[in-house]
């Protein structure tokens, strides 16, 4: 069975824990709600905010604060693994 991952990008409070109970509830196959935090603590420390793993750079735009995530090489084969 191949992984398939719906990723639910907004802000705090938007509804992207009623959504994807809403996928839960109404599809056949069975998806896993695993918040963005949570997925992050399963790798291990050593890969957390590291340019191995995934790391976190924050920038600025109109005043707001921006975090972008990026992949390194250990995590562009998880990834590529789950068809990120």
């Amino acid at each position: 069975m191949t992984a398939r991952i719906v990723p639910l990008n907004e802000v705090g409070s938007a509804g992207k824990s009623s959504i994807a109970r809403a996928l839960q509830a109404t599809t056949a196959e069975p998806f896993l709600h695993v918040p963005m935090d949570a997925f992050l603590e399963m790798l291990p420390e050593a890969l957390q905010d590291h340019a191995q793993g995934f790391s976190f750079e924050t920038s600025w735009q109109d005043g707001k604060p921006s975090v972008a995530i990026k992949a390194g090489p250990c995590a562009e084969r998880i990834k590529a693994k789950f068809q990120l």
